[in-house]
């Protein structure tokens, strides 16, 4: 059996939200996060966390 969740974490560029997220998918789990601005100030933060650190192949720069 697959113990394995599929998780919405909100406000996750940064803080609780980022450290969560990463817990969880380092943890094995599906994680969709998202952040409301994904330009400006969190573009960085927002590139860094998941391309790099969590692994998602994908991010759209809109």
């Amino acid at each position: 059996m697959n113990n394995s969740l599929k998780v919405l974490i909100t406000a996750a560029s940064t803080g609780f939200g980022l450290q969560i997220a990463q817990k969880l998918a380092s943890d094995g789990h599906h994680v969709f996060a998202s952040t409301r601005v994904v330009k400006d100030k969190n573009a960085d933060a927002v590139q860094q966390a998941f391309l790099t650190d969590i692994g998602l192949g994908s991010w759209n720069k809109k």
